[in-house]
């Protein structure tokens, strides 16, 4: 009944939490209302009872640590203090060692005085080290006090080497065996003695003292404040924990009403929401199993039933409609092929019928060119043997200008015999890429059919006002015969060579004619043996590009980003059938933006079950030679 809490984004729960979370509101959601209830006000007073325990156990354990600290600052200040009393008392009875020095009977007394306050003393150090000598903390007052007492520690030792110079220089000389003006000297001494350094050591001492007995009375009023702090917050944890406890039964009931108030509402609104728009894809949220959930279940169940004759009479409207779009599809596909075997049958039957007359042409080439050579040659004769003509004979003549005559037949001959030869390779292509004079299924070299395709695209190939010529890069490897059939083999790769010079002139259109020459047009096409028994042929064009979105549906049928006219988006779904349907090959393209289209064929080299079984069987005779 209520809703999920977030995760929080800082970590993952583990799965063991999941699980348990997962399943205690399971547990509540299966509850009736009024037990749900009954375990919320069960809930808001474990809340209540554990919040204000928990409260008074932080505040007391602020409290006691407030307690402690002041205890051991107040230590640790009576322990200073002790340490300055001492050390002054220390310090007077040693100058009244010195002063006393012409009293022997009074220099005696106060001279054990001061060796009793000097134990003392130590012992006051000794005590302090012990106890407070070590600080522990990384707080600028705790580093303070760390330097004070290291610096203490030195000016002590100072101190105590100094005192143990001044108790060895007295123990060292009888008194009552010196003379009057032998102790005023040693009293000099000692006076000097003691303003130059014992003094010093000792106010460098109290200083040092001083400071760390004003570093204690610091921490003395911040300890405190921090116990008038702890007994603040113990009170205001023990209003905290009252005023969440509230807020949370508050929060709970109204939760736990809302929700039930939310449930029924949506119901009702969605069953009223079915009934207007009879749209039966609404289901309402179940999210317990107490009435409310049950009340829920039934509507759904009804909406879910009628859904169900929905979708059954809509997937039988889909079906229907998928099938017509086949036949469709079909259709347009078969009208293409049929175009295309008629278009070939056109094809070779008028490369047939140019083919007689330019044979023709073509062979009495050679008995013209004979014939006319040997009719210049005998007028080279009759003009040696003619020394005089008439001269209108002379005149006509030169008119006619023989000998231009005689040198440029030869150049016209050679030009009808070059015109001839294309026009045989233009018919050789033709025939081959039509393929209608062999079987339907043999044995061709892959390389004669893509140059075949490649003579009759020359016209789409060659410079005009509009850019140079597209350069046409082979790459050939050494392949065997293909199995194949030849004449849809080659409808494939005219289609994909057509592409390749759409996209590049297509390309052109924003390129001025110096761009293109800088950068010319080129059409790689690249065949080699895979895995010795089937061939690869990639044809890559250095064009535009195809985005990425469009590359998913270039093989879909009537799918064209061409204008209107130009293209019926048959040619390359044609050419995937012929190669994965006809040929069991693969046919992929792969593209990027602004660097060019490449398509990858890749065929095997026999289609047949005893080809494709001794094409195995090389093969792993190669692999085991080679092992």
């Amino acid at each position: 009944m209520f809703p999920d809490a977030p995760v929080p984004k800082s970590g993952s729960p583990s799965p063991a939490s999941l699980s348990f979370v997962s399943n205690l509101l399971q547990w509540f959601n299966s509850l009736k209302l009024q037990h749900k209830i009954g375990w919320s006000m069960g809930l808001v007073a474990s809340v209540t009872i554990v919040g204000m325990t928990t409260g008074w156990g932080i505040a007391e354990v602020h409290l006691n640590r407030a307690k402690a600290e002041i205890a051991e600052s107040e230590a640790e200040h009576h322990m200073l203090n002790e340490l300055q009393a001492k050390l002054l008392k220390m310090h007077l009875h040693q100058k009244g060692s010195i002063l006393t020095l012409n009293n022997i009977s009074q220099w005696k007394s106060v001279y054990d005085i001061f060796l009793a306050d000097r134990n003392q003393f130590d012992a006051s150090w000794a005590t302090y080290i012990a106890t407070h000598g070590i600080v522990e903390g990384d707080t600028s007052s705790d580093q303070q006090e760390q330097q004070l007492i290291e610096s203490l520690k030195a000016s002590y030792e100072t101190l105590s080497t100094d005192l143990d110079t001044l108790t060895v220089k007295l123990n060292q000389v009888d008194l009552v065996q010196l003379s009057d003006s032998q102790r005023q000297a040693l009293q000099a001494e000692l006076t000097r003695f003691n303003n130059e350094a014992l003094r010093q050591d000792a106010y460098q001492v109290l200083s040092l003292v001083q400071q760390l007995s004003d570093i204690e009375e610091i921490k003395l009023k911040e300890a405190k404040i921090a116990l008038n702090q702890a007994d603040v917050l113990r009170t205001i944890m023990l209003a905290t924990s009252a005023i969440a406890s509230i807020a949370i039964a508050f929060l709970l009931l109204s939760l736990l009403s809302r929700k039930i108030s939310a449930s029924v509402e949506k119901a009702a609104a969605i069953a009223e929401e079915v009934i207007e728009t009879a749209n039966f894809d609404l289901q309402v949220p179940v999210t317990s199993t107490d009435e409310i959930g049950q009340l829920s279940l039934s509507l759904n169940r009804l909406i879910i039933q009628v859904n169900q004759l929905l979708q059954q009479a809509q997937a039988k409207t889909e079906s229907l409609e998928q099938a017509l779009s086949e036949i469709q599809a079909t259709q347009s596909v078969l009208l293409q092929s049929e175009k295309m075997s008629a278009l070939g049958q056109m094809v070779a039957g008028i490369a047939h019928e140019i083919n007689n007359p330019v044979t023709f042409i073509h062979g009495n080439l050679e008995h013209l060119n004979d014939y006319v050579q040997n009719l210049c040659h005998a007028l080279e004769i009759y003009q040696q043997h003619c020394t005089e003509l008439p001269p209108s004979t002379v005149q006509a003549l030169k008119d006619i200008d023989v000998d231009y005559l005689i040198q440029d037949i030869g150049n016209i001959v050679k030009s009808m015999r070059m015109g001839t030869h294309r026009i045989c390779d233009i018919v050789l292509a033709l025939r081959n890429f039509s393929r209608l004079d062999e079987a339907e299924i043999k044995c061709v070299n892959i390389h004669d059919g893509i140059d075949s395709t490649l003579i009759i695209l020359a016209h789409r190939l060659k410079a005009n006002n509009h850019h140079p010529e597209i350069q046409i890069i082979k790459h050939y490897d050494n392949l065997p015969q293909v199995e194949c059939y030849a004449g849809q083999l080659n409808q494939v790769f005219m289609n994909i060579l057509s592409n390749a010079i759409d996209a590049l002139e297509e390309g052109n259109k924003n390129r001025t004619y110096q761009e293109i020459v800088s950068h010319p047009n080129q059409i790689n096409i690249y065949t080699e043996v895979v895995d010795h028994n089937q061939v690869k042929i990639r044809i890559q064009d250095n064009g535009p590009g195809i985005p990425e979105p469009i590359i998913g549906k270039l093989f879909d049928p009537f799918f064209t980003t061409k204008d209107v006219g130009k293209g019926t988006g048959l040619g390359l779904s044609i050419s995937y059938k012929i190669v994965t349907e006809k040929h069991r090959g693969t046919l992929h393209c792969y593209s990027k933006p602004a660097q060019g289209t490449e398509f990858v064929v890749q065929l095997p080299i026999y289609q047949s079950q005893n080809q494709i079984s001794r094409s195995i069987a090389a093969a792993l005779k190669y692999k085991t030679a080679r092992v």
